[in-house]
């Protein structure tokens, strides 16, 4: 993301599944100010993006 100049922060971003890469992905978009939309069809994976405070669809 640093290589690009693209403005991340104020943007939405939508995260398909919350693994180990997507939890990755989240936590990257969220530092860089963008607002986190996470899908996830697990249930326990998505209560680990709802205690991050991400928005769960």
């Amino acid at each position: 993301m640093r290589a690009t100049d693209v403005m991340i922060a104020g943007k939405v971003a939508v995260v398909c599944g919350y693994g180990d890469v997507g939890k990755g992905c989240a936590a990257a978009m969220k530092q860089a100010g963008a607002r986190v939309i996470v899908t996830e069809i697990d249930p326990i994976c998505a209560l680990q993006a709802l205690m991050e405070v991400l928005v769960l669809v």
